[in-house]
């Protein structure tokens, strides 16, 4: 069975515009999803940035404070923050350890940015294996290179230490 609806061309227009906002807010929707999933599967690796969650985007709240019961999430754009995994040789670490490193020259290939981690695993170049021992290092400030002699393909990372393993 067909059912003819007979209407004006302002409201076919009209029919259609709704339409397609509403396929425009699916696909919101279904990235929003995407974005809270993403962020629940990597729960320590995020901050908040204060003040720049668009509004409409109360139910991305809500499925944070529902993953973080009892605390309080207040709106804000996520920044994901990367944890990276780099080797460092014995004399650097035990510097960057005792606090006396402040800073790592670093192949910038990993895309670094001033919050990520760094978690810096000893490793031992004559033997080819890593010595077990490990800190975490956070990112406090970026220099590229292309500047001051440092190789462009480069970059110095200001660092702090997080934790010791």
């Amino acid at each position: 069975m067909q059912i003819v609806i007979n209407v004006s061309d302002e409201d076919f227009i009209r029919i259609n515009q709704k339409i397609e906002k509403i396929k425009d807010e699916q696909q919101e929707w279904k990235r929003i999803n995407q974005n809270c999933s993403d962020l629940i599967q990597n729960l320590p690796q995020f901050s908040v940035d204060k003040d720049k969650l668009k509004k409409g985007n109360e139910h991305f709240l809500d499925v944070l404070n529902s993953a973080f019961k009892g605390m309080s999430v207040t709106p804000g754009v996520l920044k994901t923050v990367k944890m990276h995994s780099l080797k460092i040789v014995p004399a650097y670490f035990d510097d960057v350890a005792s606090g006396k490193k402040k800073f790592e020259i670093r192949k910038n290939d990993r895309d670094f940015l001033v919050g990520d981690l760094l978690n810096l695993r000893e490793w031992n170049p004559e033997a080819e294996r890593y010595t077990g021992r490990e800190l975490t290092a956070k990112v406090t400030y970026k220099i590229n290179g292309g500047q001051y002699g440092l190789d462009a393909d480069y970059c110095v990372l200001g660092i702090e230490i997080d934790s010791k393993e």
